[in-house]
């Protein structure tokens, strides 16, 4: 009795995701969808001013800089001044015993197939976002909102 009563437990958790994962950190790819997600709502810490309180706990030291700079001449999560994102997947593709994690983001933006890699780095039990790369051109966030350049 006490097998089904265990396995019956164990159902009831899996099939309810919210209370299995309570507790647990996220995972790299779940921060960065929570923030692309909430961004495209018009949500979250960087569209929303009353959250910019949390960007020290989800940005890096450099890349918090260069956002702070305010020189956002396109959307700092798409790398584009306007968007139609559709089709938006996040699968974590690397990681190192260093605590550096890399998470592939692929949407399509009007149509064409933008791919960009997040830049992240363990601190304590969560993962700061360092830098987003655009891997077929080289272009990193940091020096681009450092540049001014789009």
């Amino acid at each position: 009795m006490k097998v089904i009563s265990t396995a019956c437990s164990m159902v009831l958790l899996l099939a309810n995701p919210t209370f299995a994962k309570d507790g647990d950190p996220a995972t790299p790819a779940e921060v960065v969808k929570k923030l692309y997600t909430e961004h495209l709502a018009n949500k979250g810490p960087l569209a929303d001013a009353t959250a910019k309180k949390s960007w020290s706990t989800l940005f890096g030291a450099d890349l918090l800089k260069a956002l702070k700079s305010g020189n956002w001449g396109f959307d700092p999560l798409v790398f584009a001044q306007d968007h139609e994102l559709k089709d938006p997947v996040f699968k974590e593709i690397d990681r190192d015993d260093s605590g550096n994690v890399f998470v592939l983001v692929t949407f399509k933006n009007f149509d064409q197939s933008v791919r960009l890699i997040v830049a992240m780095k363990k601190s304590g039990e969560e993962y700061l976002i360092e830098n987003i790369v655009e891997p077929a051109t080289g272009i990193d966030l940091i020096n681009n909102l450092s540049n001014g350049e789009e």
